[in-house]
């Protein structure tokens, strides 16, 4: 995850309890993607793989997305 995002002094820099973000990066020297699924907690980033895993449930569209919610069952969706 720090290596995608460039090395972060502070990894959990924009990082607020709460909210957690999906974020697809293009590595276009390789040809390839990586996928973020990451939050301030264990819960922000268990609620955001719980809302990939069922991503027909919800609107993702975009190649960035914040996850917010104050359970692991309560979902909801930004597009960032």
């Amino acid at each position: 995850a720090a290596q995608i995002m460039g090395f972060p002094e502070d990894c959990l820099e924009g990082f607020v309890k709460g909210k957690a973000t999906i974020k697809l990066y293009s590595h276009e020297d390789y040809g390839t993607y990586s996928l973020l699924v990451a939050g301030a907690t264990g819960t922000d980033t268990r609620r955001a793989a719980r809302a990939l895993v069922n991503r027909e449930d919800y609107d993702f569209v975009g190649t960035e997305l914040e996850i917010i919610g104050t359970s692991i069952s309560d979902i909801r969706i930004r597009r960032g």
